[in-house]
């Protein structure tokens, strides 16, 4: 969760930075499934056929949820994935100066809210807050990192010893 403390700068920095991070995840299952003898090879996959530049994220999950379904691992949660795609996009691609107003509440003082423009899949420019695009990642993150858990132990796939 958030520190109320952190800068607009941080919490949108911590968005991007556990979405890399669970790219990274997702890569080392991919590989670590593909379970590849040789180092030449297992590095060329993991290095390069699968590096971010040429793979993006949305990519490599088409490819973990071919081997979800392929191998019936627990229901794979695309609804989640799609959240943290579009709010990583929605703060990645937004102007910060722009798109920041400030809320005077008499007695309370003035508050800074940070809003970020995004539009709809049927084609309607909507405005999200921060704290709810916050909420949103963090509860999609939740449902994947259990999704993700579950894989591991149920394939004996432990990502972290490759």
């Amino acid at each position: 969760m958030t520190d109320k403390k952190q800068t607009t700068y941080e919490r949108i920095g911590r968005i991007i930075e556990l979405s890399n991070q669970l790219e990274a995840r997702v890569k080392k299952i991919i590989c670590t499934y593909l379970d590849i003898k040789d180092v030449k090879k297992k590095d060329f996959i993991q290095d390069i056929m699968l590096n971010n530049m040429l793979l993006n994220f949305s990519n490599k999950v088409k490819l973990f949820r071919h081997l979800n379904q392929q191998e019936a691992w627990p229901k794979f949660p695309a609804a989640s994935y799609i959240t943290i795609f579009n709010i990583r996009n929605i703060v990645a691609h937004n102007s910060v100066r722009e798109n920041v107003s400030i809320e005077v509440i008499e007695g309370l003082g003035a508050f800074t809210r940070t809003n970020h423009e995004t539009v709809t899949g049927s084609g309607t420019l909507e405005t999200k807050q921060l704290v709810d695009l916050e909420k949103d990642f963090d509860e999609s993150l939740k449902i994947i990192t259990a999704h993700l858990r579950e894989v591991i132990e149920i394939q004996a796939i432990h990502p972290d010893n490759n």
